[in-house]
């Protein structure tokens, strides 16, 4: 498990905590892996919850490295070939974990959708809009059949993650959008299913600002791609 994270000293003791817990409950061999840039209290309590828990490895950087930049360092560090990232402010319900990983036995990449018919989504109207406006967008330009891009919970194998993020550019929030539409080009099998998902007051996330940055990627992606193929080797 990945947990990407920037200035989250409020969540990440207690959300790396419960996510333990469920690896704990699942009873398989695991570790989770915090990658953050802060410059609040995080560096300090990652460090000591690494110490504590021998599952839990701790990677702080000096620099800026984005959203993407983090996992791509989580994978660059992994030792196994299953990897799952997602969001620190766990507003994708953790009693999935168990079910994304057996489903990684038959596929490549397994993504939670806010936007299937099954899912049972919480949030306020403002980020409802913005969703699934970008959701909409994105299969307009990018002409992509998945629905939900953009959540923070994925999963994917290790040896196919790293064939994928060679072409990936952006090291910001739109990095598993484009990780996913250059993995669907590339012909991976992807499992896109519903989940429960509410909003989070407290996590470090800042909508209108994303999303306007989201809608240029979007048309520069769509530039990057046009008549293009893309394939596995």
């Amino acid at each position: 498990m990945i947990l990407p994270a920037y200035n989250e000293e409020i969540l990440i003791e207690k959300n790396t905590l419960k996510i333990k817990a469920e690896f704990d409950k699942i009873g398989k061999k695991y570790e989770i892996l915090i990658v953050e840039e802060s410059n609040d209290k995080t560096p300090e309590i990652s460090e000591k919850l690494a110490k504590k828990h021998k599952e839990i490895i701790h990677f702080h950087s000096d620099k800026r490295l984005g959203k993407g930049g983090a996992i791509e360092k989580g994978i660059e560090i992994s030792k196994g070939n299953k990897i799952i990232f997602m969001d620190i402010d766990l507003s994708t319900s953790l009693d999935i974990t168990k079910e994304v990983i057996e489903k990684l036995e038959k596929y490549d990449i397994v993504i939670t959708s806010r936007y299937n018919k099954k899912a049972k989504i919480k949030r306020s109207f403002t980020r409802s809009f913005a969703g699934w406006g970008f959701s909409f967008l994105a299969r307009l330009i990018l002409r992509t059949n998945l629905k939900d891009t953009k959540c923070g919970y994925k999963a994917f194998r290790k040896d196919v993650v790293e064939k994928i993020i060679k072409f990936v550019d952006n090291k910001g929030w739109f990095w598993d959008t484009e990780l996913m539409i250059y993995a669907e080009r590339m012909g991976y099998s992807i499992n896109e299913m519903p989940i429960s998902w509410y909003e989070r007051k407290e996590g470090n996330v800042k909508i209108f600002s994303n999303t306007l940055d989201m809608m240029s990627n979007l048309l520069r992606l769509r530039f990057k791609i046009t008549g293009k193929k893309f394939t596995k080797n």
